[in-house]
């Protein structure tokens, strides 16, 4: 039987945690970035460690990922590589009215969901401005010429 696209999305950001068992958890893989829906976001990374204990478990993630973004002062496109690394508290929660706090993944029947975590990680680092580099030199406000390519016609003029 043929598995669906939303299943193997599944597969790879869903766990099964068993929280009797003291073993470290670790996965690492691509992550499925059509999926996320985030703009000019082109390739990630992830890593998981899940610590096992009583009733949590500790989990350890990380996310490297590149995206493509437009400079604010050139409006040149650019790629940004980052990464991210957080920690959190996964926790039994049989109710389905959970209220996810800041720090803490619920754990529904044995299963540990990272999708929107992930997610999360990435929508936050999302700064107000991004720069290609930190001496861009922006653009003319005569002629709106990328200053970064060379002298623009207008700055003989404009003297």
């Amino acid at each position: 039987m043929k598995k669906s696209k939303d299943e193997s999305k599944e597969r790879i950001l869903r766990f099964k945690i068993d929280l009797t068992d003291d073993k470290p958890f670790e996965r690492e893989g691509d992550l499925p970035v059509a999926d996320f829906s985030i703009e000019g976001l082109k390739k990630a990374l992830f890593y998981v460690k899940i610590l096992p204990g009583r009733n949590s478990a500790q989990v350890t993630l990380k996310v490297s990922y590149e995206r493509e973004m437009t400079c604010a002062r050139c409006l040149d496109r650019f790629l940004k590589k980052t990464e991210l690394a957080e920690k959190a508290e996964a926790v039994v929660s049989d109710s389905e009215r959970f209220v996810e706090d800041e720090g803490v993944i619920p754990i529904k029947d044995k299963i540990i969901d990272l999708t929107n975590v992930i997610r999360d990680m990435i929508i936050l680092d999302e700064g107000m401005r991004y720069l290609c580099s930190e001496d861009c030199k922006g653009l003319c406000p005569v002629c709106g010429e990328n200053l970064n390519r060379g002298p623009c016609s207008c700055e003989v003029n404009a003297k």
